[in-house]
Formats: structure tokens, C-alpha cells, sequence
């Protein structure tokens, strides 16, 4: 079963992501003399930067994660040199071809104060130049990683699931709840073999504190879900999948006749400068970041981009004047297998980034969205 584990700021009382810089080794001191050392005699080679992650913490010290995963101590300290031999470092899980990775992780090493695992990664400076520019400039990054494990242990009833199908009722519902006698509920990770550590430059940087914030009344997705929905690779068409993503926990029936639209009407819509820049990229691209930064646009948002990209650009305001939206077609099918994370453009993103706490599909985003809303117009 592969799964992706999510890691945000506030998690732990460190940093995640740290530069290795050799005159600043004092910056680093909260990481393993054993790491340290490793730095102290690194042969830095030309054209590549080093990079410290705080990753998978033990789950005797620090509970479960985000997604309800639990590492043992002895998984950790048996299995973390994965990382080193399988895992590459890549950017948003496009992580089926190591020959696309932005580098390598250099060295591994489980902490034995603070267990955890603790990563040095060499970075390609050619290959993830905007991500080492971000880095130099202060942006820190979100991580997650990667892993593969031959079953989920509930932590309940001990049920081992090889996969989402097999899930008892303790992990497919009440994953991360504290059950009424006291017990967690979480998947115990007893061989975890690390694959993939990703590095998502946006929206980390603009959201983190928010997520961190919000992590309470966050719904929990499993990190094998999560790995299933970026194995679909853009499959924008699955109505299910995007559903899935806006369902709340919240009731809000009772704040709105209507809670789907009060979620849709929370969604700003693209400004018109932005809709002309996005009609001089690759349509496909264009449709492949959105996915990557999980923003479905409104119907009248793509209709204008579909318009302008196209020199319609005249056309496209004066129905959107007129308030005249197209109706899908039933009788022309629409190929979608050019929409996926591999075609995640950054400049595309790059342009987005202001967007995105107003148009991502998220769900701590929507919740802020709807109660900002819903107090507006109390």
C-alpha cells in the first residue's frame, strides 16, 4: 500500500525545512551531533544545494500525524535508511521516474534525543532553481513523504489492511478520534520502506498557519488516501473525487438554506489580468496546475479562459456581461489524460499564488471562507 504522509508547520516545536549553510552550523544545533558531523565533513560538489528536513517523528514520543499514521520507534530506527536507498527528492509526488527528481537524500539518521528521523538533502540547483531561489529568500516549504507498508494495523482491534477495502470501521471512520474508554484510533506503520520526500513550495508558505491553526476541526484523510487520489492523476472528470473534496464536517444547514452553494459562492472568481496571462500558457498546463493547487474554477471562469485562449477574448466578456454561460455538451467526449501532476507548471502557480486562499477547493480554506462569509452577513 503506498501512502503519502503530510507534514505542516507547528507540528513539532522545529523547523522542517532548514538550509545547510557551512559558516552558519550553530543554525542547526537541535539535530543529531551524528547529522551535524555529517555536514561538518560533506564535499559539497558545484552546482547543488543541502538542504536539513526534520521528517517522520517516533509515535511513542510524538502521538500520530495529520493522516492518523503511527511510526514505532523500532520502524523508524529499523527502516529509515530507506531513505537513502529508495527515496529521491521530488516536487508535488511526480515521483514515478527518479530521473525527475529534483536530488537525492545524502543521509539519514534516527535521533535518539528527539526521536526522529532526521534528513540531509542535495538538491539539483539546475533542476528546482525556483524552489533554491524561494529557499535563499526565506519561503520554507511544506514536505511530505512517501512510503510504502504491506498493511495498516488498526490500533483499535488490530485488523492488518493491505488495503483502503480492508479497512476496519475504526480507520475507515474515526480515524485520529479518541474512542469513549480512552483509546486512539490511528494505522500503525510497523515497515514503512520510504520512497519519496516532496517539497510543495506552494501554497505552503501563504497557508501553513492556517492549516496548523484550523488542525483540530480538520478533517482527517488518510495518507493512503491521499496517495490513491494523486495516483488518478488529473482525472478531472471524476465528479465523485471532486465532491469529495468539499464535502464539510461543519453543519451549516443551519446557517444556509443551501450549503453547496454557500461553499461555491465562498469562491472568488479570477480577475480578468490574470485570465489573460493563463490564456498565453498551455491550456493543458493551465488545467494540470489547477489541479495541482486543487482549485476547480467556476464554469464562468473557464469559459473565459477557454475563450481568451482561443483570441476570443471580446466574445468571452460580452457573454460574461450578458451573464451567459455555455451548457456542457452530453455528446462530445473530452480527453483528459494531458491533465495531470506531470504538466504542474510554476509559473502557472507562480501567477495563481495570490488566488489561492480565495478559489482552493482545500477544506480548512473553505471552512475560513464560508464563516467569513456566513459572519458577513449575520
Amino acid at each position: 500500500m503506498d501512502k503519502i504522509l503530510e507534514y505542516h508547520y507547528g507540528d513539532h516545536n522545529s523547523e522542517v525545512f532548514t538550509l545547510v549553510h557551512s559558516e552558519h552550523l550553530n543554525k542547526v544545533a537541535d539535530y543529531a551531533e551524528d547529522v551535524q558531523e555529517f555536514i561538518k565533513f560533506l564535499e559539497r560538489k558545484a552546482g547543488k544545494t543541502y538542504a536539513l528536513v526534520n521528517a517522520m517523528s517516533a509515535g511513542e514520543y510524538y502521538g500520530s500525524n495529520r493522516n492518523g499514521d503511527y511510526f514505532p520507534k523500532k520502524a523508524l530506527q529499523a527502516y529509515h535508511k530507506t531513505f537513502e536507498s529508495n527515496g529521491h527528492v521530488y516536487k508535488h509526488h511526480v515521483n514515478k521516474d527518479p530521473k525527475k527528481a529534483l536530488g537525492r537524500i545524502a543521509f539519514s539518521h534516527y535521533n535518539p534525543s528527539m526521536n526522529r528521523v532526521e534528513l540531509v538533502l542535495e538538491l539539483d540547483n539546475a533542476r528546482s532553481a525556483k524552489i533554491v531561489e524561494k529557499l535563499n529568500d526565506g519561503h520554507l516549504p511544506a514536505v511530505s513523504m512517501g512510503c510504502r507498508v504491506p498493511y495498516d494495523e488498526c490500533s483499535v482491534c488490530g485488523n492488518r489492511a493491505k488495503t483502503l477495502r480492508e479497512y476496519c470501521d475504526h480507520l475507515k471512520g474515526k480515524m485520529n478520534k479518541v474512542l469513549e474508554d480512552g483509546r486512539k484510533v490511528f494505522a500503525i506503520n510497523s515497515m514503512p520502506k520510504f520512497f519519496d520526500l516532496s517539497i510543495v513550495t506552494i501554497p505552503a508558505d501563504r497557508t501553513a498557519g492556517f492549516l496548523a491553526k484550523l488542525a483540530s476541526s480538520e478533517p482527517v484523510i488518510s495518507s493512503a488516501q491521499l496517495a490513491e487520489q494523486l495516483d488518478k492523476e488529473g482525472e478531472l472528470e471524476a465528479n465523485a473525487d471532486i465532491k469529495k473534496k468539499i464535502e464539510l464536517p461543519l453543519n451549516i444547514d443551519s446557517l444556509s438554506k443551501d450549503p453547496k452553494n454557500l461553499i461555491r459562492d465562498s469562491q472568488a472568481p479570477l480577475d480578468t489580468k490574470t485570465i489573460e496571462k493563463l490564456s498565453e500558457m498551455n491550456l493543458d498546463e493551465v488545467m494540470s496546475t489547477f489541479l495541482g493547487l486543487r482549485i476547480m474554477p467556476s464554469r464562468r471562469d473557464f469559459q473565459k479562459l477557454a475563450l481568451y485562449s482561443i483570441g476570443q477574448s471580446k466574445l468571452a466578456e460580452d457573454l460574461d456581461a450578458q451573464d451567459l454561460i455555455f451548457n456542457a455538451s452530453d455528446e462530445k467526449v473530452l480527453d483528459f489524460s494531458s491533465i495531470k501532476y506531470d504538466n504542474f507548471n510554476e509559473k502557472i502557480a507562480g501567477l495563481l499564488e495570490n488566488s489561492i486562499p480565495y478559489m482552493s477547493l482545500t477544506q480548512p480554506l473553505i471552512v475560513s471562507r464560508v464563516l467569513e462569509k456566513v459572519a458577513g452577513t449575520g
